[in-house]
């Protein structure tokens, strides 16, 4: 063995003899191991309070310690409900209660490992055991409201046992915690609660807030949250419901010491707010407890929270503190920075209504109002609008319900500056739940065209919003007119007389099929005809824009003038059995277009209709059989085209298709056979003449285009094709055998006007 490890040995030694020298706990228990058995026996692995108890039984607690305020504590009731732990000495403060209960676990669960007496053999005198006097005396009072006192002293040598001595009693006992840690170290501030204002973000009522030399007041009513100052609107909720459970989260990082001459910046503090709160509080559980009827008891608490100077250097901390608090702390930056209120809050709802909870609609439109009530859950109006559009009432409200803002002017100078002083339109709602009613007003549309300007008539700011949403409100009141022209099934309409510009078709349902009686002896289109019958079977109008005002939309001189006849059902009829009777009654609808909106009136109907373009188009539809000629591709034998552009003179010669005026050119077989097949299959865009058109007219002798087509059975069929405007293509078309008049389609005056270049093979290349 080496010197070193000797001398360390020795030291070891040494060390041991004086622990045991220096100790009588020690000595004591070594001099007389019966006694320290009988000891042990006498109290080992008893409860130190001498009943099992739990941290929820206590109800009071005073912590004493030498040379440290006294420290009381008692169980409260939260805002909730719930039991928690506050602190009443040595100053009012909400507590953080697990650390409460944690000291309680501790004092609670103690276990006696060793009991002493204070004289005679084997005794530990209390001031050995450190309690004369003792390190801190814990007074409990639990829920039967029997008092508890423990003295607690040193801690046992090489053990984290520590002693203990119930007030009352001589002996010293070895509890099996160490209670230094809960009991005698802990400060004021390790028991202080750290939650800056503790309250539910529910029970939120009323928050006031001072920041940047700008004042907020916000206010909850009925669930939702609106601006009082600096402006009176709605907030958004998600904003104010984060703003509230920020506060309600808000935590102080360290607290500091309120009595150092230092300037806190309180007196001009960075931000003042002021939060109320209203809370009912729960009933009794008790169930044996009879209902007395009394309303609940409602809770008001208010709190003032202020933030002064930055707390460091870097200003990434700051002090805080509550008006009804003695305690100074510190809060990070960036907490502080979600509490500051802005209008940026403001809920872009400019309405906050739900469509389908409106009961009354108004509105008005260029010196026109109607009212619209909701009965049974039905729109129902007078007059007018005895017959309403169910749609178009749910699309207004849906656009007053959607209407959001995209900027605020707070302080207008004038309302005839955004055309408000007379607004172009306004809505009026009103709920079933609410009898005060919300009016938007339209005024004028923004320099860009692209937003406009609207108000509440409660609020005395400028909304600026969407043009759309603008143009969805804007509507007269005949808008919302039912749009139905027409209802019938189309199986029931018998005849349809067409009259437009200078033609007249006239077609008849006979064994159940249409066949046309003007022109005489003309082919139906029966697509064209269904498509008619069956637009005007459920004929609708894409808005009702105006009453008795034929000469505004031209219905004085209509372009088209539709007569039909249609099988109704008889007056009476539903008493009868059996197929219910009809009676044919005609019915006259009368068309005409102003710019590129077509208009329609139906019989003495006063309502003039706006009509959707693809309507219009089934109006004007060519009902004749569309393709012009009854030959096929095969049956064509020569084609003679003379135009400004040059001549094309094409004829089948034993089978071959050749150039007559030059029979060596090689011509491609497939442009060719595309030529064929587009002039058998040319179809009529309209026909304008029939049959037994002038064909000597001056337009037709002189029309700079004529094509020939021989067919197999030696007759020639001549088309003239003439320019309805200069620089247009020929499609003004004549048949000349026929005597019709028509309008040919682009494409096929474009096939027939290809000179010979286009119809040419392409040569090959040959190989040496």
């Amino acid at each position: 063995m080496s010197f070193k490890t000797t001398f360390v040995l020795l030291v070891l030694v040494v060390g041991v003899g004086a622990l045991w020298y220096f100790t009588p706990a020690l000595k004591k228990t070594e001099a007389d191991g019966n006694n320290a058995a009988t000891a042990n026996d006498n109290g080992a692995d008893e409860l130190a309070l001498g009943k099992p108890l739990e941290a929820a039984d206590i109800r009071e607690v005073k912590l004493e310690r030498d040379g440290r305020p006294t420290l009381d504590f008692k169980v409260v009731a939260d805002p909730a409900g719930e039991s928690k732990w506050t602190m009443t000495a040595p100053f009012e403060s909400e507590t953080e209660s697990f650390a409460v209960t944690s000291l309680l676990g501790d004092v609670v669960h103690l276990r006696i490992q060793e009991s002493f007496p204070t004289t005679g053999r084997g005794s530990l005198s209390p001031t050995e055991a450190g309690l004369d006097p003792p390190r801190a005396t814990l007074t409990l009072i639990d829920t039967d409201d029997q008092t508890h006192v423990l003295q607690i002293g040193g801690q046992a040598p090489l053990s984290s046992s520590t002693y203990v001595r119930v007030d009352g009693e001589a002996r010293v006992l070895l509890g099996d915690r160490d209670l230094a840690k809960r009991v005698l170290d802990p400060s004021v501030n390790a028991f202080r609660s750290k939650r800056v204002v503790s309250f539910f973000a529910p029970d939120a009522i009323r928050l006031t807030a001072e920041h940047a030399g700008k004042s907020y007041v916000l206010q909850r009513t009925a669930g939702d949250w609106s601006f009082e100052t600096p402006v009176k609107a709605f907030a958004g909720r998600d904003q104010v419901t984060g703003m509230l459970t920020a506060l309600s989260r808000l935590r102080i990082q360290n607290f500091v010491d309120e009595s150092a001459a230092r300037g806190y910046g309180f007196d001009a503090p960075v931000l003042r707010l002021t939060l109320d709160t209203m809370r009912t509080k729960p009933a009794p559980s008790d169930e044996d407890k009879p209902d007395t009827g009394d309303e609940p008891e409602v809770e008001e608490r208010s709190y003032e929270i202020l933030v002064g100077a930055p707390a460091n250097l870097a200003g990434d901390a700051l002090f805080v503190r509550r008006g009804d608090q003695q305690w100074i702390g510190t809060i990070s930056r960036a907490d502080f920075e979600k509490l500051i209120p802005s209008l940026a809050w403001r809920d872009p709802q400019v309405t906050r209504l739900t469509a389908g909870d409106a009961s009354q609609l108004t509105i008005r439109f260029q010196g026109r109002d109607a009212t619209l009530r909701k009965q049974e859950n039905e729109w129902v109006g007078d007059g007018d609008l005895a017959k309403l559009d169910v749609a178009a009432v749910a699309d207004v409200l849906e656009a007053f319900e959607e209407l959001r803002a995209i900027d605020y002017i707070d302080a207008p100078q004038g309302l005839e500056e955004y055309g408000l002083a007379e607004p172009r339109a306004s809505v009026t709602v009103r709920t079933v739940d609410d009898p005060n009613e919300i009016t938007v007003l339209v005024g004028d549309v923004t320099r860009s065209g692209r937003n406009a300007y609207v108000k509440r008539s409660d609020q005395p700011n400028v909304i600026v919003v969407s043009q759309a949403q603008t143009a969805r409100l804007s509507v007269a009141p005949l808008s919302l007119r039912s749009r139905t022209i027409f209802e019938a099934e189309p199986e029931a309409i018998r005849k349809i007389d067409i009259r437009r510009d200078n033609s007249r078709y006239v077609v008849e349902r006979k064994n159940g099929a249409w066949i046309m009686t003007e022109p005489a002896g003309a082919p139906v289109d029966p697509n064209s005809v269904m498509i008619v019958a069956n637009d005007i079977a459920r004929l609708r109008a894409r808005r009702v824009v105006d009453k008795d005002a034929d000469t505004t939309y031209g219905l004085d001189a209509p372009r088209v003038l539709v007569t039909f006849t249609v099988d109704e059902p008889a007056a009476g009829g539903d008493d009868q059995a059996g197929p219910p009777p009809t009676v044919e009654r005609t019915h006259t609808l009368r068309v005409a277009q102003r710019g590129t909106n077509a208009y329609l009136r139906i019989d003495d109907d006063p309502y003039v209709f706006e009509l959707d373009d693809t309507v219009y188009q089934v109006m004007i539809t060519e009902m004749i059989r569309r393709q012009l000629f009854d030959f096929t591709a095969p049956e064509i034998r020569a084609v003679h085209t003379r135009a400004p552009g040059g001549t094309l003179e094409l004829a089948q010669v034993d089978g071959t298709w050749q150039y007559v005026p030059d029979p060596y050119v090689t011509l491609a077989r497939s442009k060719v056979q595309e030529l064929l097949d587009g002039i058998a299959g040319i179809r009529v865009e309209e026909y304008i003449t029939w049959q037994s058109a002038d064909t000597e007219a001056e337009w037709v002798r002189n029309a700079p285009v004529t094509v020939e087509i021989r067919t197999a059975d030696d007759r020639t069929h001549t088309l003239k094709l003439e320019q309805e405007r200069q620089g247009d293509l020929p499609r003004l078309g004549v048949w000349v055998e026929a005597g019709r008049v028509f309008r040919m389609r682009q494409a096929d005056v474009e096939r027939l006007l290809n000179g010979l270049n286009y119809y040419i093979k392409p040569e090959t290349a040959q190989t040496p």
